[in-house]
């Protein structure tokens, strides 16, 4: 059996593509594309994660995800149009919480980091994540076989690396995040480093007093932080399987999604989402 566990993060931005008329423009394009997507991987399970607020790497470094911040004052427009994509992000779920399908989310952790836990410890033979997130690399490989990872926007599964792609990144660093590398190391070096073994890595690493605290703390940012016990009971489970229908037809008519109702559209939308099953039915007590 499969899971397919969507990276909802990446969904909802991927949607702010494509399709850009009316109101709803997110809305319309992330309900398409995650119907395509479903259909694509016909899951026996279907598990949305969304993000929460990554306290203990904030804790670590304060500067993490910064340079995502719009400043209204220096940036009017685009602050605006981040306003109005976090207001359509509140229509889809409350939309998903209509529809027969599982939301999850931690308050204290990233999506990243439920998604991950997820795909280890699903007891079913397949565990499909849905991401453009290449931090997911790091789970792929022997240790995981069971795991896969599929990029929506290149339509492929991606391949596992062929080195440690964590020791990779924590040298090269992650300018998406802000988080700084090893000054002076690009992506060919580090994986010259990396591919030279752990004598090579440690003398580089001991060169400069500075270098291997900085390696350390990007180590325990890009590496995925795993659950306790404790932890998994404080997961936020939303949504559910007795599905709302009428009420979803009514949110898309009145967000003027008329194509939604040509022909059998709407029809096949619905059994698109009826496939998916309890989380509790996938993951390991």
């Amino acid at each position: 059996m499969t899971l397919l566990i969507v990276d909802s993060y990446f969904m909802f931005h991927r949607a702010r593509s494509g399709f850009d008329k009316g109101e709803f423009p997110v809305v319309f394009n992330f309900f398409r594309g995650l119907k395509a997507l479903v259909d694509l991987h016909s899951p026996c399970k279907l598990v949305l994660v969304l993000e929460g607020e990554p306290k203990a790497r904030f804790a670590m470094m304060p500067e993490y995800k910064q340079t995502r911040i719009v400043d209204p004052n220096i940036e009017p427009e685009k602050h605006a149009k981040l306003v109005d994509f976090h207001r359509q992000k509140d229509e889809i779920i409350n939309i998903l919480r209509k529809m027969p399908v599982m939301l999850i989310r931690h308050p204290d952790f990233e999506c990243d980091d439920i998604i991950a836990d997820l795909a280890v410890h699903t007891i079913d033979e397949i565990a499909i994540i849905a991401s453009g997130d290449s931090d997911f690399i790091q789970l792929l490989g022997p240790a995981h076989p069971r795991i896969q990872l599929y990029h929506p926007i290149r339509k492929e599964f991606v391949s596992a690396s062929s080195y440690d792609y964590v020791t990779w990144k924590a040298l090269r660093g992650d300018g998406s995040d802000n988080i700084s590398g090893i000054p002076g190391i690009g992506d060919k070096t580090a994986e010259k480093l990396v591919l030279g073994g752990q004598n090579d890595l440690d003398v580089f690493l001991n060169e400069v007093p500075s270098r291997r605290d900085r390696f350390i703390r990007n180590l325990e940012m890009i590496r995925f932080h795993e659950l306790s016990g404790d932890d998994r009971g404080n997961v936020e489970l939303m949504g559910g399987f007795d599905a709302q229908w009428s009420e979803v037809e009514s949110d898309f008519l009145r967000m003027g999604f008329n194509s939604f109702f040509k022909g059998h559209y709407f029809a096949n939308f619905q059994q698109t989402f009826h496939k998916s099953k309890a989380l509790t039915e996938c993951v390991k007590s």
